[in-house]
C-alpha cells in the first residue's frame, strides 16, 4: 500500500460498511428532502462524487504523512511549515 503497510481481511470489510453506511445516510438524506421529482434527481452522480471525494482526501493525508515521516527536517521545522 502507499505507507508500505496492508491491510488485513477485516480491516478491508470495515472500510467498505463504513463506505456504505456513509452512502446509505446520504441517499436516505436526499430521499427524505425530496423536492424534486425522481426524473430530476438522479443519485449515482452524488453517491460516486461522495465515493470520490473521500477517496482523494484519504490518498492526500496518507501521502503527506508519508512525506512528513520520510524526510529529516525537525519537529520544530515541520510546525513551522505546517503554520506558513
Amino acid at each position: 500500500m502507499l505507507m508500505g503497510k496492508s491491510l488485513s481481511r477485516s480491516r478491508w470489510i470495515a472500510l467498505v460498511l463504513v463506505a456504505a453506511g456513509v452512502s446509505c445516510v446520504t441517499v436516505s438524506r436526499l430521499a427524505a428532502d425530496n423536492t424534486k421529482t425522481k426524473a430530476d434527481v438522479s443519485v449515482i452522480p452524488g453517491v460516486l462524487a461522495m465515493l470520490t471525494a473521500a477517496a482523494t482526501s484519504g490518498l492526500a493525508a496518507s501521502y503527506f504523512e508519508k512525506v512528513l515521516k520520510g524526510s529529516k527536517t525537525s519537529m520544530w521545522a515541520r510546525q513551522l511549515q505546517l503554520a506558513t
